[in-house]
């Protein structure tokens, strides 16, 4: 903000005078994953005054000083959308395309959906399946407004062992070592650290490479169009994930971690081939 020199928050995190961003105490609240793409500069002006507490310290804090929603019920949505199906507040900004659910055990459809857009990766559709399990969505094709589903969540169409990222970016300024994506000709052994593609699920490991390390993986086909290489565009790294990891989705940031140190964040450019691709 400008002339502003420091803009405090009730946001979850915590910056030591490194210019680090670490994970907030109460690990059920942390907002590391929200905040993994700002900035030095953007950091050195926060300050995180409830990053050390927890939500019950929180409250009793609240209650001590006579803050009158030191009892509110706590929320878990997204607080601007309020009490709302999520497909109906989009509908009200863009105009959803019907199309086809595809299963991808055979390519059978599964009938209509109301809207491409209404659907992401590892999402319940809501098929009548005739006394079948539940089924999941597992990819989308934009050219045809095919959503692709899966009979269970464990499906094996559901889990990548690594995923092409694009526009990473760390918060200390600069690639770690190891990460052979700086442009220089040190060999690219690969960055182990943690790694989350969504928040509050639980950390896993991963290797983050460089763009000039051959993966031996491709983009899963359930989503059509997405490459591995961008025609002008920089060259993809690559996160090669030391369990199959399920529901990577595009678009959507994968976030890296060192410890309690939120190092960065990617965009997630395409998920790797899923099991059942193998």
């Amino acid at each position: 903000l400008a002339g502003v020199g420091a803009q405090s928050t009730g946001t979850p995190a915590h910056v030591p005078k490194r210019v680090q961003l670490l994970r907030g105490t109460d690990g059920k609240k942390d907002q590391t994953y929200f905040l993994s793409r700002v900035r030095q500069e953007q950091l050195t002006r926060a300050v995180f005054p409830v990053g050390g507490l927890t939500k019950e310290d929180v409250r009793a804090l609240a209650e001590r000083i006579g803050l009158p929603n030191a009892d509110k019920k706590s929320s878990s949505g997204i607080c601007f959308i309020g009490k709302r199906r999520f497909s109906k507040f989009l509908e009200q900004y863009i105009h959803p395309t019907p199309g086809e659910f595809v299963c991808v055990d055979g390519g059978g459809r599964m009938g209509r959906h109301e809207g491409f857009e209404l659907y992401t990766r590892g999402q319940r559709s809501r098929i009548e399946s005739g006394g079948r399990g539940a089924f999941y969505v597992v990819g989308k094709d934009a050219a045809t407004s095919a959503v692709f589903v899966a009979e269970g969540r464990d499906h094996p169409s559901q889990f990548s062992r690594g995923a092409f990222v694009r526009d990473l970016h760390w918060i200390g300024g600069e690639p770690p070592a190891g990460y052979g994506g700086r442009g220089d000709t040190e060999a690219d052994q690969g960055f182990r650290c943690l790694f989350k593609a969504r928040y509050l699920e639980q950390d896993s490991h991963c290797t983050l490479l460089g763009p000039r390390v051959e993966t031996g993986d491709a983009p899963t086909r359930f989503y059509p169009g997405l490459t591995s290489q961008r025609a002008g565009q920089p060259p993809l790294s690559y996160v090669r994930f030391e369990a199959p990891h399920p529901a990577v989705t595009p678009e959507q940031a994968i976030v890296f971690y060192q410890g309690e140190v939120c190092l960065g964040s990617a965009i997630i450019a395409a998920p790797g081939r899923t099991l059942q691709e193998e």
